[in-house]
């Protein structure tokens, strides 16, 4: 099966990355941001940016403006480089930011309490026993 839409993951760097004035988000960009940047700084980007070829060597950022934002105050910090590899999914030009921000932003399911539950259980339980082969 042949996919409609070409998404190529690159790696650009940050100070490549520009946001796209068509970007859907308008409010809550800094909402959870220094959590995201917490969550950036000990796993690294876990979702591609999706990005568009823009003018002078740049990239203009369709999806993942918080992510942006998140990687651009942690280069300020000096957290990471200017020139911090970011993962990316390169669309065409021909490629409609509205319809790819709306999916990204809306296609998808919170994880269910539960799950969430048991997943903050095991992991402290293996903070657990790590702690007590320290000692």
């Amino acid at each position: 099966m042949t996919s409609l839409h070409t998404n190529e993951i690159v790696t650009i760097p940050l100070n490549k990355l520009v946001l796209g004035k068509d970007n859907v988000r308008k409010t809550g960009v800094k909402d959870g941001i220094e959590e995201l940047k917490a969550s950036i700084a000990a796993q690294g980007v876990l979702q591609s940016l999706v990005v568009r070829k823009a003018s002078k060597g740049k990239f203009s950022v369709i999806a993942g403006q918080r992510r942006l934002k998140a990687l651009s105050e942690l280069a300020d910090e000096g957290a990471i480089a200017e020139d911090y590899p970011v993962p990316c999914g390169l669309r065409n030009v021909e490629s409609d930011p509205t319809e790819i921000g709306l999916a990204e932003n809306t296609v998808r399911a919170p994880m269910h309490p539960a799950d969430q539950y048991e997943a903050y259980r095991d992991l402290i339980a293996a903070w657990d026993g790590q702690i007590g082969t320290m000692s």
